[in-house]
Parts: structure tokens; sequence; C-alpha cells
């Protein structure tokens, strides 16, 4: 097969050039993600898949200010948005992967912001103790549509981690959605 003969450097090579952008490895492969899941088979192509990444908002509130990095830091807990595409399966499969990488960059433009976040906090704490569920899982989501999240725990500090009983050897998350 072609792929096996391809190394990983090249393939981020010709990655970089077809997205047309420099930058962090996850925009050059979440693009290429999304394409290969719809690259399968399909009975509609006109059903959608969709795309969710995790935002990180520490980051974000912290905007550089040191007052805020002391308060925020030592905050046991995670400041998390999914904002989410959908596209046609269709569109996805025939698209070049510039156009796909564009469409990423665009639904993830509002949720990378200090605002964003403000306002996803004001929101949590107008509907507590309302449980809630990111869209992208709430969404109207069937077998031939599928949906992804994308998430990366890369600055967790796992290592780091200590409650009291030792080093953590497995972490996850998860969203129960039937409550």
């Amino acid at each position: 097969m072609i792929e096996s003969m391809i190394s990983s450097h090249w393939l981020m090579l010709i990655m970089r050039i077809a997205v047309g952008e420099k930058g962090r490895n996850w925009r050059l492969s979440v693009p290429s993600l999304w394409k290969m899941i719809v690259s399968g088979e399909f009975a509609r192509t006109d059903k959608f898949c969709r795309l969710g990444i995790v935002v990180d908002g520490r980051s974000r509130l912290i905007d550089g200010e040191e007052n805020q990095a002391k308060l925020i830091n030592p905050y046991f807990g995670n400041v998390l948005s999914i904002p989410y595409g959908e596209k046609k399966i269709e569109e996805l499969k025939k698209k070049p992967l510039s156009w796909v990488a564009n469409e990423i960059h665009e639904f993830l433009g509002t949720a990378v912001t200090k605002e964003h976040f403000l306002g996803l906090i004001d929101w949590v704490e107008a509907h507590r103790p309302e449980p809630g569920v990111a869209k992208i899982y709430a969404a109207r989501v069937s077998e031939e549509e599928p949906a992804v999240v994308v998430s990366s725990g890369q600055n967790f500090p796992v290592k780091k981690m200590d409650f009291g009983w030792g080093e953590p050897c497995f972490g996850s998350y998860h969203f129960p959605v039937g409550r």
C-alpha cells in the first residue's frame, strides 16, 4: 500500500502544503482526520458529519495577565469549550484539504477568545445545577451521521498531580448524556 511507503515527515510536509499554513500539527492532522472519517462508504452522502475540538480556556482567560494567572492556575477543574462544525459527507469527500482546514478555522474562531469563555462561565452560573451536555453530543446523530471530538491533553500536568493516593496512571473524561 502506498500509505505505508510515505514517511510521517513527508506526510506532514504534504499536509502543510495542502493546508497552506505553518503551525501546530493538529492544524494539519485534524482536517485530514475529518476527511478520513468520511472516506468510507456511506449509504447517503447528503448526510452530515460533525467534528468538535476541545478548547482549553485557562490560557485565554489569563490572556497574559499575571494576576489572572495567580488566580486561575491553582484552581482545580477544567475550563473547556467544544466548538464544532458539521458538513455534508459529500462535501468533505470532494473538497480539498485546504477547504476543510478553513472550515475548521471558521468554527473555532469564536471559541478561542477570552470573551467566549467569560460568556460560557456566565452561562454555566445561570444554569446551575441543571446538567448540561455539549451540543455536538446532543445533536441529531444517526448511524449514517458520524461525529467525532478531537482533544489533546498534552498540556495537562498528569505527572505533577497528587491527590494523596499516588501518581495517576490513567485519566479520562465522561459526559453523562443520560442524566
